[in-house]
């Protein structure tokens, strides 16, 4: 372009070449694998037809989709198959499970969480509104037919009410959700009684189903209520007093001293239930990427299989993709799943394909265009003596692969150096990583699976630890750290029920004492999240659990900046084991493993303990979790707000020093300095 600028004093336009988020793809090439997409799309089509509630729209297989090499677009193909169906499915993403007892509970609460974040900003309503919407408003408009509702013109009314059940019933139409909010619990006997003759076959009771979507529609003001329908959709268990409130059956409440299979078991069952209730709107697609980190161990892999198998036998209305590079699908993953699994999948597998060389020429020039690169550059850049020297020896080159090649091409004609050293490099693509989750709040989520991963997996050789498996009965711990004079265990728990807290405390304590008694010191480490509520709440044993935690149960809420780093550590070892990056799994590991030496101090030591180290060091030492959310809480408020007029609003006087810090774990808050005076800004992505 004519008033762009030359390649040395520009940002690499090639910077960008992983798809981190299926949702937000680039626009594709022409041509480049719309056979595989219309092959996708064609899978997923009689699901969304037929009348709702769809009661028996099951596929026979699951649709594997597989390339030859890294980098064919395996996720970019999964987003442009949301833009192709418009809206009409929702997309579930699955990374690896880690731990084989608690696969259902992992794929569920990936469901439900995909279900109950805002679309179209924090203040917009989310699919699970739609999902529940659409089931009730099919079920009003029955009862209206039956002359259940007076005062209305029967088949107009029941057509209204399904024309925009989120609009109707979500609170937009105030005369209907007004109504529907005096009358739910009249018409409930009758619209359990049509959900059960709809034919589908619901593990949990309809009428907790058709409470807990009524709840969560009406209770957006109310935070608590809506969090215990979501976490009831999540299999999590839930005090019955509290819960009872709300009409959900006893029976239906996974029980705190449950165990670890009982609580799968469960969350299996609302998976299918959701998948159930999924025919009254628009179906799912579960979407299991970076399948090669099954490859590692057998029995994960076998379990996935059957996961698989499952998926498809029990599943309706959804579509269950998986995504492999070819290689290790067939050497390590296939191999290890039972022979009748194999054939849950789709034959032939749905291949991708590379570019071309006019598909490469126009990908390279669409990125020099998009970041408005002179016309005279982009003219050498491209020539023809280049990209014939790339595809003299091969025809077809995966996306990725060649975008690596303009990305060490734009160097040399800027005049740097096409390669870095690996350390420097590794480092360079983990801090983009992080900083890909931090631009993408979404994407910092509780993940169990991902924390299991780093202390099971990336920790092994910290310090000569020695990790093993802890089979606790009830769940509530996975993972044993062995070192010298110290033990540590390590439980995931999403749930804030203070039954099963007092569970997890008292055999806490009793691991502790037992480490004790042969010289040993002790210690749990529950690794939570900013978006878990805080341990304990306001609970009779709160006290009990305050003296467990200055003794021997740490209770390590993550803040999103810590969070994004550990999670950024499992994309880069993703990328390296499916061949996205030049480094081995082994070389991340390594690279992770010493970036992360301040985590595993933390976890090692007694709760409490001050480990040292820089004080830039975001795993230095635990921010207080009070401060924190007073920060995070007072800022979204204010939107602007200074640092001394924020001091004054706390509720008690933290102190500058303590209120900066906190902001640096803070991503969204941003600090604002000048003439002297320091303020802090809101800032949301999208």
């Amino acid at each position: 372009m004519a008033n762009g600028q030359p390649a040395g004093d520009r940002q690499n336009p090639f910077e960008d070449n992983i798809v981190f988020e299926p949702r937000r793809v680039e626009r594709p090439v022409t041509g480049l694998n719309d056979a595989a997409l219309d092959a996708l799309a064609a899978r997923v089509r009689p699901l969304l037809g037929g009348r709702r509630p769809r009661v028996d729209a099951r596929l026979p297989h699951a649709v594997l989709v597989t390339s030859v090499e890294p980098g064919f677009g395996k996720s970019h193909l999964i987003g442009r198959l949301l833009v192709k169906l418009g809206g009409d499915a929702t997309l579930v993403y699955v990374r690896p499970f880690q731990n084989p007892a608690t696969c259902w509970r992992s794929i569920l609460l990936r469901a439900v969480q995909e279900l109950d974040y805002p679309e179209g900003g924090p203040s917009g309503s989310t699919p699970l509104d739609a999902l529940a919407c659409h089931v009730i408003a099919e079920l009003v408009a029955r009862a209206i037919r039956a002359g259940l509702v007076e005062g209305v013109e029967r088949e107009q009314a029941a057509l209204h009410v399904c024309s925009d059940p989120v609009r109707v019933f979500g609170g937009q139409d105030e005369a209907w959700s007004g109504w529907l909010r005096r009358e739910f619990g009249n018409l409930l006997p009758f619209m359990e009684s049509e959900l059960r003759r709809s034919g589908l076959d619901l593990k949990a009771l309809s009428g907790s189903w058709l409470r807990a979507f009524f709840h969560y529609i009406y209770s957006r003001e109310d935070f608590l209520r809506r969090t215990m329908c979501v976490d009831w959709m999540k299999g999590e268990a839930l005090d019955p007093g509290e819960i009872g409130e709300m009409g959900i059956r006893p029976s239906d409440l996974p029980r705190p001293d449950d165990s670890a299979a009982e609580l799968n078991d469960v969350c299996k069952g609302r998976l299918f239930d959701l998948c159930a209730l999924a025919g009254f709107h628009r179906p799912f697609v579960f979407c299991f990427d970076q399948t090669e980190l099954y490859g590692d161990d057998a029995e994960l892999a076998a379990v996935f299989g059957t996961v698989v198998a499952e998926m498809v036998q029990n599943g309706l209305n959804q579509m269950t993709v998986v995504t492999a590079n070819l290689d290790p699908w067939t050497r390590l993953i296939l191999p290890r799943l039972q022979l009748a699994y194999r054939d849950r999948f789709c034959s032939p597998a749905i291949e991708l394909e590379g570019l071309d060389i006019g598909q490469a020429r126009e990908l390279a020039g669409r990125r020099l265009e998009e970041r408005r690169v002179d016309e005279a550059t982009s003219r050498v850049f491209l020539s023809a003596e280049w990209l014939g020297g790339v595809f003299s020896e091969k025809q077809r080159h995966g996306a990725r692969h060649f975008l690596q090649l303009c990305r060490a091409r734009w160097e040399v004609l800027a005049g740097r150096e096409a390669t870095v050293a690996p350390e420097a490099g590794l480092a360079e693509l983990y801090a983009r990583c992080a900083e890909g989750f931090l631009q993408k709040p979404k994407r910092l989520q509780y993940e169990p699976d991902i924390l299991q991963w780093l202390v099971q997996e990336v920790a092994r050789g910290w310090r000569g630890v020695m990790v093993s498996a802890h089979r606790h009965p009830k769940g509530y711990f996975s993972v044993q750290w062995d070192l010298p004079g110290r033990r540590v265990v390590f439980g995931f728990e999403n749930g804030s029920n203070w039954k099963r807290w007092e569970g997890i405390a008292r055999d806490s304590a009793a691991l502790a004492e037992g480490a004790r008694a042969v010289g040993v010191g002790a210690k749990s480490v529950l690794l939570r999240v900013r978006r878990h509520p805080p341990i304990p709440g306001s609970w009779r044993i709160a006290p009990d659990i305050e003296a467990a935690k200055r003794s021997h149960l740490h209770v390590f809420r993550l803040t999103d900046r810590q969070l994004a780093h550990l999670y950024g550590a499992h994309e880069l070892y993703a990328n390296a084991v499916q061949g996205d990056i030049s480094a081995s799994g082994v070389e991340v590991m390594q690279f992770v493993r010493g970036r992360l030496e301040s985590f595993w101090r933390r976890l090692s030591e007694p709760p409490g303990a001050d480990i040292g180290g820089d004080a830039s060091d975001i795993f230095a030492r635990e921010p207080e979790e009070i401060l924190l959310d007073e920060v995070h809480r007072v800022v979204g408020e204010a939107l602007f707000i200074g640092l001394e007029h924020l001091a004054a609003r706390m509720l008690r006087p933290w102190g500058d020093a303590a209120i900066l810090d906190a902001c640096r774990h803070e991503p969204a808050i941003e600090v604002v300095g000048g003439d002297g005076a320091v303020a802090l800004r809101w800032r949301t992505y999208d």
